[in-house]
């Protein structure tokens, strides 16, 4: 069935176990048996998780800064948080209630083995779901247990401020041992947020009404569009860092989260915005790096991570401080015009009292950057490399990684170079070159030759067409690699803006 088709896929469900009819027992013992047959076929076979998004248009006034309409799910933003064991059946019935959109849903960071026609991205692996109509996303999760996300992959029509979107979290199978101990699991989703449609905002760049100073340290751009604000959980307060003197109790609008003293929480910090990087810090505590996108590594002591759009970081923290309440701090990295941009979110110690501002660690208004000694992890665009200030590279997989998928992998590697230049303005004029670099030599002199060429959107998705070839796709670069092949990617962008690689 093509995914052009409004229905997902037949839900079969599990068999319901039958019993001999000449079993010598009474029915007690029959049905107790036939729910344990179940449990257990279920234990092997795994849960089917469902859930129903009902997604449309409401008002909401997360930061105080005004009400807005909002394109969020079952009437909330962020979406539901999603948990699912590996193995787990996961059925999620998208129903479009908005009035002009399409829509779909993207699983980030799901690799999607044997279910990519669920992939979710618009245009590409699915047609979008029409105002009114719904779509089931059915299938079989095989990923490696962590945090990812899910968000919506449509074009820029929305007439509604950007809601739709959520966590998502792998837990490991029930029969596994856990590689880490911790008191409590916990996720941090933060978003940017802004009260303008994503429609509005793209006319307004295009049309070159704005011209954003979102530029870091190192003189590099971090957002193409004016701050406005960052959310955690969907919760925040508006000019966080300003000098202004906020009302009593302001600090109840904030995420937050009461540990007793002495336990350990592990915290899934999730950056689901959409443009601009974040750095996240707990005042006086230290963070230990268990996993990097779901991916298990060696325990890493820091005090600061930066995540892009679309990171995830997985980290302990143990509440080993005074009792007392402390501020989360998350902060964009734009360092021009003494800006200092982002939210704040509350540790409270159990026992502690609510509805203050924190009365340990630093004040309010204080920047990450002003504790020089402090160590941060993917220190992109901060300061150069140094102890304090240390790569993603700094981390390595955990001992006990295994990769199931690796199969009969090659010991050659291929090389690719995908290189991108903007020539102002919007998505069209974005444009991209491909190089098979076991075909053609790279050298100096040819880094701006060759073809580069303005990516045409598909009139079907790649998976409907019967023996598609690159001729019925216009503008489209293709990577021919074999299979087992390891392949290595150089991302090479020859302008200041960030380029997102999926």
């Amino acid at each position: 069935k093509l995914l052009c088709s409004r229905d997902g896929r037949q839900q079969t469900g599990l068999s319901q176990p039958v019993m001999p009819a000449a079993l010598p027992m009474d029915g007690r013992w029959v049905v107790c048996l036939g729910l344990l047959v179940a449990c257990l076929r279920s234990a092997v076979e795994g849960a089917v998780v469902s859930h129903i998004f009902e997604v449309g248009y409401f008002q909401t006034d997360p930061d105080g800064s005004g009400a807005t309409w909002i394109q969020g799910i079952n009437g909330s933003m962020p979406g539901p948080e999603i948990r699912v064991r590996r193995g787990d059946r996961l059925r999620v019935e998208l129903r479009n209630r908005c009035a002009t959109e399409h829509l779909t849903i993207h699983w980030h960071g799901f690799e999607m083995r044997q279910a990519q026609e669920y992939d979710g991205a618009m245009g590409i692996t699915q047609c979008g779901v029409e105002p009114g109509h719904s779509f089931v996303y059915d299938f079989v999760v095989d990923e490696a247990p962590g945090s990812y996300q899910y968000h919506e992959h449509a074009h820029l029509e929305h007439v509604a401020a950007r809601g739709l979107f959520g966590a998502l979290v792998v837990e490991e199978p029930l029969s596994s041992v856990p590689l880490w101990s911790y008191d409590k699991d916990v996720v941090l989703l933060f978003s940017d947020y802004w009260q303008q449609s994503n429609h509005e905002l793209e006319r307004t760049k295009q049309a070159r009404l704005v011209r954003p100073v979102a530029i870091s340290a190192m003189g590099n751009g971090v957002g193409l569009l004016p701050f406005h604000n960052l959310l955690i959980n969907g919760k925040g307060a508006f000019n966080v860092f300003g000098e202004q003197e906020l009302d009593n109790g302001w600090v109840n609008g904030l995420e937050e989260l009461t540990p007793r003293a002495g336990e350990t929480w592990r915290l899934r910090l999730v950056n689901g915005g959409a443009l601009f990087a974040m750095r996240f810090r707990i005042d006086g505590h230290r963070l230990r790096v268990i996993q990097s996108d779901a991916a298990d590594v060696e325990p890493y002591d820091c005090d600061a991570v930066t995540m892009s759009s679309g990171e995830r970081f997985d980290v302990l923290v143990t509440f080993d401080q005074n009792p007392g309440s402390y501020w989360m701090r998350l902060e964009t990295l734009e360092a021009v015009f003494g800006m200092h941009h982002g939210q704040l979110g509350t540790i409270r110690y159990a026992g502690t009292p609510g509805g203050i501002e924190p009365n340990m660690g630093h004040s309010r208004t204080h920047r990450i950057e002003d504790s020089p000694d402090l160590i941060t992890l993917n220190c992109v665009d901060q300061a150069a490399i140094s102890p304090t200030c240390r790569p993603i590279t700094d981390l390595r997989r955990h001992s006990s990684f295994v990769d199931a998928h690796v199969g009969s992998a090659t010991d050659s590697i291929h090389d690719f170079e995908i290189s991108l230049r903007g020539l102002g303005g919007g998505f069209p004029s974005h444009m991209t070159r491909l190089m098979d670099l076991a075909q053609e030599q790279n050298s100096y002199e040819n880094q701006f030759d060759g073809e580069y060429v303005q990516f045409v959107p598909p009139k079907l998705p790649y998976s409907h067409v019967e023996g598609s070839s690159r001729a019925e796709h216009e503008n489209t670069l293709a990577m021919r690699v074999s299979l087992g092949e390891t392949i290595r990617v150089v991302i090479q962008a020859q302008d200041r803006a960030a380029h997102p690689w999926h």
